[in-house]
């Protein structure tokens, strides 16, 4: 099984960035393949449906998505969304994303903005028929300790890793794959 880790924040020094690290220390115990992708290392143009489709970046991308079973996506949520590189990529590399298992990991400034990520599930969902895990990680300022991750974070954390990789097993066996 392949797993994408998508950190949508270009800042490589961010809060996001130290819950991908995990999700990929966590993803290469029980898997095989692990795709880290990171916004700083694959700048997109914005998606107007002409020549960007061609970019470097994006050629690059697809690839990753398309072998991966499941998918991690880790944001920041602003303005109540996730960020604009998710949008982007997904709008990019829309058929890299059918039948895939797709989770959360997004943390905000507040308590309040918990729900934030249900559009893009809905568009995951309706779009790219995308099997999506039904508990994503919701991470708060009080997630962090010195500037880590809490023991109940890392827990949850891994719950997220270890669902995507049960989920994708049988989805597997229910559609034959």
């Amino acid at each position: 099984m392949g797993l994408s880790i998508i950190n949508g924040n270009l800042n490589k020094n961010s809060s996001t960035s130290l819950i991908c690290n995990y999700l990929v220390q966590e993803a290469k115990k029980s898997t095989e393949t692990v795709h880290s992708i990171n916004a700083w290392e694959y700048p997109l143009p914005c998606c107007d449906a002409g020549p960007s489709f061609q970019d470097p970046s994006i050629e690059k991308v697809k690839p990753l998505l398309h072998e991966s079973n499941a998918i991690l996506i880790a944001s920041p949520i602003y303005n109540y969304t996730l960020t604009s590189y998710i949008k982007t990529l997904i709008e990019h590399t829309g058929d890299s994303w059918k039948d895939k298992v797709v989770g959360f990991a997004v943390n905000a400034g507040g308590a309040k903005s918990y729900m934030a990520v249900y559009s893009t599930i809905q568009t995951m969902m309706l779009d790219f028929r995308c099997w999506v895990i039904p508990r994503h990680v919701y991470l708060d300022p009080t997630a962090f300790e010195d500037k880590a991750l809490t023991d109940d974070i890392k827990k949850r954390l891994n719950e997220l890793v270890q669902t995507a990789t049960r989920f994708n097993t049988h989805y597997n066996l229910i559609c034959g794959k």
